[in-house]
């Protein structure tokens, strides 16, 4: 800490050095007022943060910058953000008396204080004086008390507040739904493309493939399309019993699960996107490496797991990412990069978190699944351009690449700093969302998947959420 903290008082004194050749700073005594609240440790903790804030707010007053925002790591659990707010008028030297900052640590303790700190000019360089207080005062930081109606199993590092549980609105459909409109797909971009939007039907401590007949054993998971699906479930209950999410009905009675989103601030799971006429979108799609004729229909009974539900930070999944998508990504602009942690998303207008999730698309040919629910299934192999690729040779079978959008309603007093998947069971000193992972078992009705297959991958065609390739149109989920 130490080091860090030197070395900011190193690169301010530089910067303000710098400054004087184009904007003399006059001699005198500045203060900087500092308001922290909800640290990870208490002073320690935030004096680290601070040192790390300091060059940067040297930085960026050299220049004509009068607002901005910047964020740190408060230690890898916990994010120290930094707003900055200048006086008016605007003084024309780099350290106006006035300014302020406001410090803010997400972790699992709360508390505030303020602290000030001068910074006087000698003429040649700034030199910085104490923080008073020194320390937190006794009681700054508390630690909010676990869920008192804790569930799941005691052994996970997320804790999650059973009273806090939504419960989704809407059952789906118990029957095939179609509009009666005739409409036809659109030519793709060399591609084919077809998509459902599935609302999330329950959360559960269950795992049909993993923890099968052993209710309560797993994490906790949000499952979307069918409104059966429970430890018990298998190929064929799957596949003939339970309502459909998903648009069309019954038509996709496919089961689709993924670890629950949790707000570590009090345990409350956070329900995936339901607004009206939305949910989150599952995809079947030739992709970009292999020729779109070959891609054949998912084999009945097929279940497949993908990504990492254990979590390593130090080698993370490919097969997961996460984005911050501002005012519902009307333009290429409000759709953030993607990244492989939870990222902050600031509310802007309808804002929402996107977790995507892509499934490998070489079947063996003959096991419908492996002991790891993964062995089965392997990646195509791209080579020199797009749909010239094949599939391994222990993999031959192509079929549409799967991949999950599961998106994730940021709302003013949301702050996702704070969540974590409920797999995250890892060293909680590390970014959250390395779990991310998918379980898939296939429900479809035979003929519609064969349609669309043919109909739309099979001649490179994009149909959408709602078309099936021959004319047919899905209703949309209420």
């Amino acid at each position: 800490m130490k080091r860090i903290f030197a070395l900011a008082l190193f690169m301010l004194a530089g910067m303000a050095q710098a400054d004087t050749t184009s904007t003399p700073i006059k001699p005198g005594t500045y203060t900087l007022i500092r308001s922290a609240t909800t640290v990870q440790t208490g002073f320690a903790t935030i004096d680290a943060c601070y040192a790390a804030g300091n060059a940067d707010w040297a930085k960026r007053n050299e220049g004509s910058l009068i607002t901005a925002s910047s964020n740190y790591r408060c230690r890898q659990d916990s994010q120290f953000s930094v707003i900055y707010t200048a006086p008016t008028p605007i003084p024309p030297n780099p350290f106006p008396n006035g300014e302020t900052q406001t410090a803010q640590c997400t972790a699992p303790e709360t508390g505030s204080w303020t602290q000030t700190r001068t910074y006087t000019w000698n003429g040649t360089a700034w030199v910085a004086g104490a923080w008073t207080p020194a320390t937190a005062p006794a009681g700054a930081c508390t630690t909010p008390p676990p869920p008192t109606t804790a569930c799941g199993p005691t052994n996970l590092a997320v804790k999650i507040d059973c009273a806090k549980m939504p419960a989704a609105t809407w059952q789906g459909w118990d029957k095939p739904m179609f509009t009666t409109n005739t409409l036809y797909p659109s030519p793709g971009d060399g591609s084919g493309a077809f998509r459902t939007t599935c609302k999330w039907s329950h959360m559960a401590f269950d795992d049909p493939m993993v923890y099968p007949n052993q209710p309560g054993a797993s994490h906790l998971h949000t499952f979307f399309g069918n409104t059966g699906t429970n430890a018990s479930s298998t190929t064929t209950s799957i596949s003939t019993t339970g309502n459909s999410t998903c648009n069309g009905g019954t038509i996709n009675r496919s089961a689709y699960w993924v670890p629950t989103m949790i707000d570590t601030l009090d345990g409350r799971p956070i329900g995936a996107n339901n607004d009206q006429y939305v949910g989150s979108q599952f995809y079947y799609k030739t992709g970009y490496t292999l020729p779109v004729a070959l891609i054949k229909p998912v084999p009945a009974g097929l279940r497949i797991i993908t990504g990492d539900s254990k979590g390593n930070p130090t080698n993370p999944s490919r097969v997961a990412s996460y984005r911050c998508i501002k005012n519902g990504g009307a333009t290429q602009a409000d759709i953030g990069t993607a990244q492989s942690t939870i990222p902050y998303c600031q509310v802007s207008g309808y804002t929402i978190m996107r977790m995507s999730i892509t499934f490998p698309q070489c079947w063996d040919g003959v096991n419908l699944d492996s002991p790891d629910h993964k062995s089965h299934m392997a990646n195509a192999i791209y080579t020199t351009g797009n749909q010239l690729g094949y599939c391994p040779s222990t993999h031959p079978v192509a079929i549409p690449e799967i991949s999950f959008e599961v998106e994730y309603p940021v709302r003013s007093t949301d702050d996702t700093r704070r969540w974590r998947l409920a797999s995250d069971n890892y060293d909680v000193t590390q970014p959250a969302g390395y779990s991310s992972h998918g379980d898939y078992m296939l429900g479809w009705d035979a003929a519609v998947m064969q349609t669309f297959v043919s109909k739309c991958l099979n001649t490179a065609k994009n149909c959408g959420s709602t078309l099936i390739g021959d004319g047919r149109e899905m209703v949309v989920v209420p």
